[in-house]
């Protein structure tokens, strides 16, 4: 996203294992949304339905933790009630390491904030995605935000990047999708300084994320079934959003079949 607040720019590639190719997303010619794809034309994206993803303690670097925290959960739990997402996402306090797919490492899922350098110019924060090929399966993502940007804030503060209104647009990239020409999305290439919108994903948005993961829809369902709670009888939908375990720093936004 360009601008004085955000950008997504390329990052050097990995060192991967055969079949495994790294994304780093940028702007590109977009005609509405667009979604990523591998070089055989198979969509980036997750292929299971639990993800994991670590909330580096770098993150606190961007302004009081808690109000971080929340801020950057709350997007994901935008996309995934927004755009009814067969997607279990759960959140944990952790420390990261570099971002990127670093072979023999564990290779968390991250959300982190780094200092990009004088050089980032108006980067405010990138997402990276490594995936198997030809599948397109992602197998890490990145997000992270650039402590050389300028100042964060957060609920709509005047001249302040606002971390919420960014995380949406990473969230959106982290899931699979690339920039829209539609200047109301969340996809769409620049945002400005405070709020912009009304906090929620514009239909745009939803129809891209709908199409990117609407034939996973049946084989997702089925696995979130297999590890559903034990002595469930009637199984029924439900939306889980944000649901704080208490003292474990541990949030699950999920939609779930039990």
């Amino acid at each position: 996203m360009n601008t004085a607040s955000h950008r997504n720019t390329a990052a050097n590639t990995p060192a991967t294992l055969a079949l495994l190719a790294t994304l780093a997303l940028a702007a590109a010619p977009a005609a509405a949304y667009e979604t990523q794809e591998t070089a055989d034309g198979n969509p980036v994206r997750w292929g299971t339905a639990e993800v994991v993803i670590t909330l580096d303690g770098s993150i606190s670097g961007l302004g009081p933790t808690p109000g971080v925290e929340e801020a950057i959960v709350s997007a994901f739990e935008r996309w995934v009630a927004e755009a009814d997402l067969p997607l279990d996402f759960t959140l944990v306090q952790g420390d990261c390491g570099e971002p990127g797919f670093h072979q023999g490492e564990s290779n968390e899922n991250c959300v982190m904030a780094r200092h990009l350098g004088e050089d980032s110019g108006h980067t405010g924060a990138t997402t990276r995605l490594s995936y198997s090929s030809p599948s397109g399966d992602i197998v890490d993502g990145d997000i992270v935000f650039n402590l050389d940007a300028g100042h964060w804030g957060l609920d709509g503060e005047p001249e302040a990047l606002d971390i919420f209104e960014v995380s949406l647009h990473e969230v959106g990239h982290l899931l699979g999708l690339a920039h829209s020409d539609v200047e109301e999305a969340r996809m769409y290439s620049t945002m400005g300084f405070g709020p912009d919108g009304d906090g929620g994903l514009h239909e745009d948005d939803i129809a891209g994320a709908g199409e990117l993961y609407a034939d996973l829809e049946a084989t997702i369902e089925t696995l979130t079934c297999s590890v559903a709670t034990p002595g469930a009888t009637t199984p029924s939908l439900e939306i889980l959003l944000a649901t704080l375990l208490a003292g474990a720093g541990i949030w699950t936004i999920r939609r779930k079949i039990r």
